[in-house]
């Protein structure tokens, strides 16, 4: 999930299998145009039902 606390921040939020997946959002986070700054708060899953 994303979402954008003004038009130039940016926060990560949510759960993704892999520590690779959370780099690579911010990566791209970071590149888009315009964005000044990121706060990621992405986290790992950790199994579950599914």
């Amino acid at each position: 999930m994303v979402r954008r606390r003004d038009s130039r921040a940016v926060v990560l939020s949510g759960t993704v299998r892999t520590g690779d997946q959370i780099r690579q959002a911010e990566e791209v986070t970071r590149s888009v145009q315009g964005v000044t700054s990121v706060t990621n708060k992405l986290t790992l899953f950790h199994g579950g039902n599914g």
